[in-house]
């Protein structure tokens, strides 16, 4: 466990249980957000925005009892945390968090970080593309979260925003159409008109998975919590329109910016 704040006494850390997913507090978390931006420290507001944090009651050696912000993130990414903890600057971010969040009520002791050494539950893993905008990445991170914490009818919108955005950074870095059109439009914009695209076998499976791209969009829109529809997608369904999506993340990316073991024009990395 990597601990990126600490309040006082024993560093020591038991987690005992969930209080509060990460949509649970949100209303805490937001006026924590409007309580750092009004003090000018958007670095703290913009990592407790993002980052998927959890309330959890802890204890200790000694029996305290306390609460803690924890999350549980893959290998790759708590590495990355890791190196936070050694860095002041970063460490006095969480310090910033942990006092705004007790001005707005909620009194914290710890700031940690655990890793998730569970395999993938989901099947398809959760895409991150080498090349991606704050849209897509932001809508990529709810989808996850609300999959874990709400189930797969509640990240079906989520996961299609994160598509839709995906399509329009590409459709604008290789300059092939207008981007102000719907997913079905862009991937067939994407399918006929990308260079990396255009060989015979994914001309021919992204011309089959077109009608796939049309059916997400309609599940979308009818069936999921994009408009308060009366009838949601089971989860067999709605893990389906996932794992779809994911899948053609996927193979998009890495065919958009890897040809012959090169980089691939038409995506750039601040597209």
């Amino acid at each position: 466990m990597v601990l990126l704040y600490v309040g006082s006494g024993s560093h020591e850390v038991d987690l005992v249980e969930r209080i509060a997913t990460f949509l649970d507090w949100k209303g805490a978390r937001r006026s924590a957000e409007r309580m750092l931006r009004a003090r000018k420290e958007e670095d703290a507001a913009a990592i407790i925005s993002n980052v998927p944090f959890e309330l959890w009651s802890g204890t200790n050696f000694f029996n305290d009892e306390f609460i803690l912000l924890y999350v549980e993130v893959s290998p790759e990414e708590y590495v990355n945390y890791d190196r936070w903890s050694k860095d002041p600057s970063y460490r006095r971010h969480f310090k910033e968090i942990a006092e705004a969040l007790a001005s707005v009520g909620t009194h914290i002791r710890f700031v940690a970080i655990g890793v998730a050494l569970e395999p993938e539950l989901y099947g398809v893993p959760q895409p991150t593309p080498q090349a991606s905008t704050e849209s897509v990445e932001r809508a990529l991170r709810d989808a996850e979260h609300l999959l874990k914490a709400s189930g797969p009818s509640s990240a079906v919108d989520r996961i299609h925003t994160a598509f839709h955005a995906y399509l329009r950074a590409v459709v604008s870095g290789a300059g092939i159409g207008d981007t102000d059109a719907n997913v079905t439009h862009l991937f067939k914009v994407i399918r006929t008109k990308h260079p990396a695209v255009q060989g015979p076998v994914s001309s021919r499976i992204l011309g089959g998975m077109a009608s796939i791209v049309d059916t997400i969009n309609t599940a979308r829109n009818h069936s999921s919590l994009a408009h308060p529809n009366e009838e949601l997608l089971d989860e067999p369904d709605a893990m389906l329109v996932i794992h779809a999506v994911r899948t053609m993340l996927h193979y998009l990316d890495s065919r958009l910016h890897t040809t012959e073991g090169a980089p691939n024009p038409g995506l750039s990395a601040d597209a």
